[in-house]
């Protein structure tokens, strides 16, 4: 469980390094208006980091939340999909830089 959630930071580091090589692009942009939003209140680097440890915390609550109520196969699959989701966002993100 601890490796995926280390590979879950490692996509997660990915995802913000990308979207930051891909902003640097003219006509590029943050798609989530979510994250948009706070990127224009806050600042675009500190808006990722905000909200990056924020997803990893939510998601390591929810592993250990559904672990606790013995679901671990559930906890697991949660923390794939996590993984695959930012890996593909860095990926998509890694194509427009």
């Amino acid at each position: 469980m601890i490796g995926l959630f280390i590979l879950l930071i490692a996509a997660q580091i990915a995802d913000a390094y990308t979207t930051l090589q891909a902003l640097k692009r003219p006509g590029v942009y943050e798609a989530n208006p979510f994250l948009r939003k706070i990127m224009d209140a806050i600042g675009v680097k500190e808006a990722l980091l905000l909200v990056k440890v924020a997803s990893c915390v939510v998601v390591w609550f929810g592993v250990m939340y559904l672990e606790a109520q013995g679901h671990g196969q559930l906890a697991t699959g949660l923390l794939v999909a996590a993984c695959a989701l930012y890996a593909l966002i860095a990926y998509r993100n890694w194509k427009l830089r």
